[in-house]
């Protein structure tokens, strides 16, 4: 997942570009690729991001990473689980989806109108499902990160 600064926004972008997180090495849920999902959430620890990642069976699923608000390059936290796998049938495909076993973000809105969220402030995290269907996953931001990276 990369991260770009920019003085305005103009295309081509030839401004500093950095990678955030890429996939993790060996067998994990997020091994063989990443991919940015939802705009980012202000919290007071940081800037919340959900993403999606693939395992080497083509499963899609959502967890989250965690960075400074005001150095996005680093990274405070990043879920070892996912957040979120397919296990409903929309999900895995066993009512005629497209694509089984994918869940990936579409947006998260916080659920009050609190700018920056803290703890038990609920999240709305929008997904698509197997390429079939959408659906709305809730958890609070203290659901989402441990307490020892709060």
């Amino acid at each position: 997942m990369w991260i770009t600064y920019m003085q305005e926004v103009v295309f081509p972008c030839r401004e500093q570009h950095a990678i955030i997180i890429g996939p993790r090495p060996g067998r994990m849920w997020d091994s063989l690729k990443i991919g940015a999902g939802a705009q980012p959430l202000k919290t007071v620890y940081g800037w919340l991001l959900i993403y999606h990642g693939v395992d080497y069976n083509y499963v899609y699923r959502l967890g989250v990473i965690l960075v400074d608000l005001t150095d996005p390059q680093r990274v405070l936290y990043r879920s070892p689980n996912p957040i979120l796998e397919p296990e409903e049938d929309y999900e895995i495909g066993l009512s005629g989806a497209w694509v089984p076993n994918v869940v990936f973000t579409c947006g998260a809105v916080a659920g009050s109108d609190k700018e920056v969220l803290e703890d038990d402030d609920e999240i709305l995290v929008y997904y698509g499902a197997a390429d079939t269907s959408i659906g709305m996953a809730r958890a609070t931001l203290a659901d989402l990160i441990p307490e020892k990276f709060r």
